[in-house]
């Protein structure tokens, strides 16, 4: 059996690649296209949204309360310093969280290794999403693109 997604998706989705770059949709808009009452954490808007970006690569944001917005270039770039931030924040909680371990001893050696594997991937992933670390990638990749190579040997410096 195929998965068809509902009409409601299929409206929206329309909708969505109409929409110009800077241009907003608001959730009243998409109430009338729908004939029901939209919120941002709406599933039909949501597939319809991973959709246009899947298929067409159109990048949405969400103005709160108000609808979604369609990203020009230079937004989608600025993507790349909050996504950092959101990485870096996530990677401290989950740092702090295997930090609490209080017996390490009492690990088995199988534990042991994925509790310094876990802390040295958190560490690594906050030095690497620093703010410094990323002025640093972008000053370098102002050539061009970064290997990954040479990313990493930017993470050293």
């Amino acid at each position: 059996m195929r998965f068809e997604p509902n009409l409601d998706v299929n409206l929206l989705v329309a909708a969505l690649l109409k929409m110009e770059r800077g241009n907003v949709m608001s959730y009243k808009d998409m109430a009338k296209i729908v004939s029901r009452d939209m919120k941002g954490a709406d599933p039909s808007l949501q597939s319809a949204r991973r959709r246009a970006e899947r298929e067409i690569g159109f990048i949405f944001s969400t103005i709160r309360m108000v609808g979604l917005v369609r990203l020009t270039d230079d937004e989608i770039v600025n993507l790349g310093e909050s996504g950092s931030k959101k990485l870096r924040r996530s990677a401290r909680r989950s740092f702090k969280k295997i930090s609490n371990v209080k017996d390490f001893g009492s690990l088995s050696p199988v534990g042991q290794a994925r509790h310094n594997g876990a802390l040295a991937l958190f560490s690594g992933i906050m030095a690497a999403s620093k703010a410094t670390t990323l002025k640093r990638l972008e000053k370098a990749a102002n050539t061009g693109k970064l290997s990954l190579g040479r990313t990493f040997e930017l993470f050293k410096e």
